[in-house]
């Protein structure tokens, strides 16, 4: 897979990090891969909080599959500043949930929320970048861009790892939970879904992590 960034589970783990109940640095985390047949089939909802929702719907153990999923040896939650996010480039290939912000830094910070097409920003920067209030968009070609944060956002990150890999892989997966493994509750950091089904054939099935500066694992935008 390419670049991949996972949307957040608001209800499953923020009030849970505020509150202490999970610290994020020390507790250990998994990303558990999701069926679109078992239990029903799997169907991203941002509303559930515990691995106990999503469970019926993993994969089972089997072809290069394990039950509960892969270890994510590190994860970290830091700010990323506006000015350290990566600026705008043209006939950049882009992905949902990438941050960006303008070539010069204003203190407003983008995330991609539709590509089209090559999935490309235009051969000209956006001009102006709509930023009148949070969540207004901006066209780039065949990108849209929120304006989803001021200053700085909140990013979850595997800290230097690059992303899960299963060997030999011979399942049928549509997307990935990403929960912590330590706190009682089990509750959900986020989840990605692949956009359909992914069936590799006896190869090697990976996840890879975006870097900080585009997003990490995922991230949550500051008010303003």
């Amino acid at each position: 897979m390419a670049n991949a960034i996972a949307k957040i589970h608001p209800r499953g783990i923020i009030a849970q990090v505020w509150a202490g109940t999970v610290v994020v640095t020390t507790d250990a985390w998994k990303v558990a891969l999701m069926s679109p047949t078992q239990g029903g089939g799997w169907t991203q909802d941002l509303t559930m909080q515990h691995y106990s929702e999503v469970s019926a719907t993993e994969l089972t153990t089997a072809g290069g599959y394990t039950a509960t999923g892969q270890a994510i040896t590190t994860v970290t939650l830091a700010p990323i500043a506006d000015e350290t996010i990566t600026g705008w480039v043209l006939n950049h290939p882009t992905y949902v949930g990438e941050l960006i912000r303008p070539s010069a830094a204003s203190g407003y910070i983008y995330r991609c929320v539709a590509t089209a097409g090559d999935t490309m920003t235009g051969a000209t920067e956006p001009s102006p970048w709509n930023s009148t209030y949070q969540g207004m968009l901006t066209t780039d070609d065949q990108v849209t861009w929120e304006c989803y944060a001021k200053d700085y956002v909140l990013v979850f990150d595997a800290a230097g790892e690059v992303g899960p890999s299963w060997a030999s892989a011979t399942f049928a997966t549509n997307g990935a939970v990403i929960y912590d493994d330590t706190d009682a509750g089990k509750h959900i950091l986020a989840s990605i879904d692949f956009g359909g089904t992914l069936s590799p054939s006896d190869g090697t099935f990976s996840i890879t992590w975006a870097p900080p500066a585009d997003g990490g694992i995922c991230h949550f935008g500051t008010a303003f």
